[in-house]
């Protein structure tokens, strides 16, 4: 399982943006956030910022982030808020035909896969689009850099890797041996470890959670809900570690739905178009 919340939230804070009332509510329960909309403009213009130019050195590292608005061709943008996003979201505006969803799906996969190094290909189907559809925010977030410690090709070997079904499959298993890595032991008393491999900048690491032998994955995750926000703030101690990291390639899609298992929020967005 792999997270980024930093993309979710700054397409739901483009939302949030051009909001008010009820819609404006709910997206800032959602986001937990205040109703000091200056304080969040600025903060997100800070953090964007931050991401492209100060994150990125002569280590190699590469992480960048983009946003883009495409809107109903045909249809007119509050002008506030198109200087809003351009300002403060650095986000472009483009006009599709979403009826031709073909057409206007491939041209919004077309430049998520620019923007990602071609990482991310298929971002949106066309059966997401109709003539009904009136306006799609995008982000794009892509990274890459070189660990701290690097992984030793000869020590690569076939090993099991166990699936959520209680299955094994056989995959390619990075090692690193007796490497001083940050390592939480059983944080707020889940059966799990969690250990952060830094990359060459240091700056920035991979936080690995591993449940231990014999956990269910799927009532750990459930546990792990509930105290992933404190985990993210905790440092641990330096011990010697060995790791094992399987080579993986993921995919997923998700939907925000709130606790009754509908899509969140429930009011229509009309504040975008006169």
């Amino acid at each position: 399982m792999f997270l980024s919340p930093f993309s979710i939230s700054i397409a739901l804070k483009m939302c949030l943006a051009g909001a008010k009332n009820e819609t404006a509510k709910q997206l800032r329960e959602l986001l937990c956030l205040d109703d000091n909309k200056l304080e969040l403009l600025r903060d997100t213009q800070s953090l964007m910022l931050l991401i492209n130019k100060h994150l990125n050195d002569e280590t190699g590292t590469k992480l960048n982030t983009a946003n883009k608005t495409y809107v109903m061709k045909g249809y007119e943008l509050n002008k506030d808020y198109v200087k809003c996003i351009e300002e403060k979201f650095a986000s472009a505006i483009e006009e599709l035909d979403f009826g031709d969803n073909e057409k206007a799906a491939t041209t919004i996969n077309e430049w998520v896969s620019e923007r990602t190094n071609e990482k991310i290909r298929d971002l949106i189907g066309s059966d997401a689009l109709s003539a009904e559809t009136r306006l799609v925010l995008v982000n794009a977030i892509y990274f890459k850099g070189d660990w701290r410690a690097t992984f030793d090709k000869q020590l690569t070997i076939s090993d099991k890797f166990h699936l959520p079904n209680a299955k094994t499959m056989d995959t390619k298993m990075m090692r690193l041996f007796g490497e001083r890595l940050h390592l939480i032991k059983e944080p707020n008393g889940l059966q799990c470890d969690v250990c952060d491999l830094p990359y060459a900048n240091k700056k920035m690491a991979l936080r690995i959670i591993l449940p231990h032998n014999g956990e269910n994955i799927f009532e750990f995750e459930k546990s792990l809900a509930k105290s992933l926000a404190s985990i993210s703030n905790m440092r641990g101690m330096t011990e010697k570690v060995n790791v094992h990291l399987p080579k993986f390639l993921i995919t997923s899609k998700a939907e925000v739905k709130n606790k009754k298992n509908s899509s969140y929020p429930t009011k229509l967005i009309k504040f975008f178009l006169y």
